[in-house]
């Protein structure tokens, strides 16, 4: 997948990388933010590796449709 990054002075966005998924797991896992996202509930770390690469696949559809 080709890096697509955005930067700003107080923000980076880019894509998700194998490295990322400890913290992913936590934010996933931690039922005060869970609480305001996807029904409610802290997810396991199954759920929150299958979570995640539905959001690595949704990007990689998404850029590889869009024209450029």
């Amino acid at each position: 997948m080709k890096e697509i990054r955005l930067e700003t002075e107080r923000l980076v966005l880019r894509n998700y990388r194998l490295s990322d998924f400890e913290d992913h797991y936590k934010l996933c896992a931690d039922p005060n933010v869970m609480r305001y996202l996807i029904g409610g509930k802290p997810m396991t770390r199954f759920e929150a590796w299958r979570h995640m690469a539905f959001l690595v696949g949704h990007w990689e559809l998404l850029l590889a449709t869009c024209p450029r």
